[in-house]
């Protein structure tokens, strides 16, 4: 018996008692894909009941139908898995069912890393065209292969490990479903600190230098990217993570005072922060005319606009890597946006750093921080105009 976690019961609609008006049962399923409640809706022809007191018996017995299926593990995605991949259950839709399952019991939290790591595997079963394959036909030789796309893409240590265990997680079910003898995510060796390649260490700091900047920024504004311009501003002049950036709030940004305030909990380190607002920024940000949005919708929704709906954790990425890495053939990492940032900031005022003031910008815990964070991009410059050289 399923405990009612992965659905909300069912219930009648009766339009007040109207009956020239549409009459339904609704109830509510997680879906796998999203970690959040769909609605659905059951009609039964319960509208071609003539009479009020007719309807109301009808839709109570279409209720407790509901509710008892719903009780017994009904899940009308395991239907959908079945309609969208066929009854053979290859494996997308083999790790489709498992995620339903696995959602059904999780947390908000859990659910949401549950379809990360299912939505991950997918993609690069799909650019491998292996899309064919049984759970069974996947050997630990498909495993590494998959801990190297994730390499090559330029995850984390953390999260290429953390996806690997998912994937343990995962076959582990399907072992117990018989639909394959081997877990081979058990023996894929998880990646350790020291073995980070340097190339990837290097990588992660690398800056664009400035003809990639002007080849980037013209060439989003010839897409008529204006918005997505606005986004990477706040890394670029703000020094600011994506994820920190998909959880502002349009009355986060004070105008008056020109900063920016990070949430306490919002935040990598957990703490409250407040950034200055540099005069490029303001310029940005005064485009998007906030005084004109609701003050708690936020700052960057979908489409990179104010809304009420938060942008999601991936399309930011998924877009740079579209515009910028595929279509202007940039291969570095939107991240370096920052890295670039800090340099410039370097490079424009040689002779004035205030090493306190990047320290706050980029909200390190110590200068410490900041003078190992500028080593590690390899960043130090000094006005030249009084230094002498032989010239000759």
């Amino acid at each position: 018996m399923h405990t009612p976690t992965h659905y909300k019961p069912a219930k009648l609609y009766n339009a007040k008692g109207d009956i020239t008006k549409e009459w339904y049962v609704e109830f509510y399923v997680i879906n796998p894909e999203t970690g959040k409640f769909h609605r659905f809706k059951e009609r039964f022809e319960i509208n071609r009941m003539p009479t009020k007191g007719a309807r109301t018996d009808y839709g109570r017995a279409i209720v407790q139908f509901l509710n008892e299926k719903l009780k017994n593990g009904f899940n009308p995605f395991i239907d959908r898995a079945k309609a969208k991949f066929g009854d053979q259950y290859h494996v997308q839709a083999q790790l489709y069912k498992i995620a339903v399952e696995l959602c059904e019991e999780g947390t908000i939290t859990s659910r949401a890393a549950f379809r990360e790591h299912y939505n991950r595997f997918c993609k690069f079963i799909q650019i491998k065209e292996w899309v064919s394959l049984l759970m069974e036909h996947i050997t630990i030789d498909h495993a590494k292969e998959y801990r190297a796309y994730m390499r090559k893409e330029g995850l984390s240590r953390k999260t290429i490990n953390a996806s690997l265990s998912y994937m343990a997680k995962f076959w582990a079910i399907g072992v117990d479903k018989n639909w394959t003898p081997i877990n081979p995510f058990i023996s894929v060796p998880r990646i350790k600190k020291h073995q980070v390649l340097e190339t990837e260490k290097d990588t992660r700091f690398e800056p664009l230098n400035s003809k990639e900047m002007t080849a980037v920024f013209e060439g989003l504004s010839a897409m008529g990217e204006r918005n997505f311009i606005r986004y990477l501003s706040m890394i670029y002049y703000a020094w600011a993570r994506p994820s920190e950036i998909a959880r502002l709030r349009v009355n986060d940004i004070d105008f008056e005072r020109d900063v920016i305030r990070f949430r306490k909990t919002e935040t990598k380190n957990g703490n409250a922060a407040y950034v200055q607002i540099v005069p490029p920024l303001k310029t940005m940000l005064l485009e998007m005319e906030l005084q004109n949005c609701d003050g708690n919708h936020y700052l960057f929704g979908m489409g990179f606009t104010p809304g009420l709906k938060k942008l999601r954790k991936n399309i930011p990425s998924e877009h740079w890597r579209s515009k910028v890495k595929d279509d202007l053939g940039i291969k570095k990492d939107m991240y370096a946006l920052k890295h670039t940032g800090n340099i410039e900031y370097l490079l424009r005022n040689k002779g004035k750093v205030d090493l306190k003031w990047q320290q706050s910008q980029n909200r390190h815990s110590s200068s410490v921080m900041t003078e190992r964070y500028i080593r590690k991009l390899g960043a130090y410059f000094i006005e030249l105009k009084d230094m002498n050289f032989r010239i000759f």
